[in-house]
């Protein structure tokens, strides 16, 4: 319950303003607005000045109500939301695409929070451009020089077509917490060289040896990613190495999702759905 009004909370003004656009499609019908223009107009024919009034009341309430919904949200919603952040709040942001692209491409906001949001939505929501901007603080995650370590593991596997990529950012990643059945596949695993260093940082010589391994797998790869990255890591790894319009040589990517108890092992996976086999 605690959970569920978090939630609701969390979504507060977005539930509003759905609200009152379904209000918005029943009010005519609720206040019969048809009927009440006929009384208006007084049943006389339509003049220049009450034409719109008289073809109005014509289409009847579902009509009208249809009509104010679409004044309602070009006219105030979207204008209210352009400036505004999606999901500011201290919070997980864990919900279902379709609820990022209604808050994007219906109500209008141009902006929204990565942080908090589950990995493999930060990799779906960049790659496939559901917002313009996307809000990082770079003092969350200050830029760093760090040098990168690159390992190769199971180079032999029959399965050429199929990589695991391991990406440790401040958290390792061990063999026990990757699926038994992607075990025997090839596997990249690149993380920063930190000794004792476990400060959230941005590298870009990370980001860069990522794109290179990237660039060198086979074409109509399937790629299977681990990782404990920072948002604003994941924003960039999405943007530079995947976001290719389909140009790239990536026929499927997996991102998946860790455990939050235990182990925190990888279980879950969740397809970002963009790349396609010509």
């Amino acid at each position: 319950m605690k959970r569920f009004i978090g939630k609701v909370i969390d979504n507060a003004r977005t539930i509003l303003q759905i609200l009152l656009l379904i209000l918005c499609v029943y009010f005519p019908k609720i206040i019969n607005l048809s009927e009440i223009i006929r009384t208006l107009l007084g049943g006389q024919s339509p003049d220049f000045s009450t034409a719109k009034y008289y073809y109005l009341m014509q289409s009847g309430n579902w009509t009208m109500g249809i009509l104010l919904l679409i004044i309602v949200l070009f006219k105030f919603i979207r204008k209210s939301n352009e400036n505004k952040i999606l999901f500011s709040g201290n919070i997980y942001h864990d919900y279902p695409y379709i609820w990022f692209w209604i808050c994007s491409k219906i109500l209008g906001y141009n902006s929204c929070n990565l942080i908090l949001v589950p990995i493999a939505m930060q990799y779906k929501l960049v790659i496939r451009g559901t917002f313009e901007k996307y809000l990082i603080p770079e003092e969350s995650f200050p830029e760093k020089d760090m040098d990168v370590v690159v390992k190769h593991d199971n180079e032999d596997a029959e399965n050429v077509n199929e990589v695991n990529l391991i990406l440790e950012d401040t958290y390792p990643i061990t063999e026990n917490q990757i699926p038994e059945s992607k075990k025997p596949l090839q596997t990249i695993t690149i993380k920063h060289d930190r000794k004792d260093d476990v400060s959230r940082i941005y590298n870009t010589k990370f980001i860069k040896e990522i794109c290179k391994e990237v660039r060198a797998l086979p074409e109509k790869a399937i790629v299977n990613i681990y990782s404990t990255t920072n948002p604003r890591h994941n924003y960039e790894i999405a943007k530079q190495a995947f976001s290719l319009a389909n140009r790239g040589n990536i026929k499927e990517l997996y991102i998946y999702q860790q455990e939050k108890e235990n182990t925190r092992k990888f279980s879950k996976r969740k397809k970002i759905h963009r790349f396609f086999e010509v």
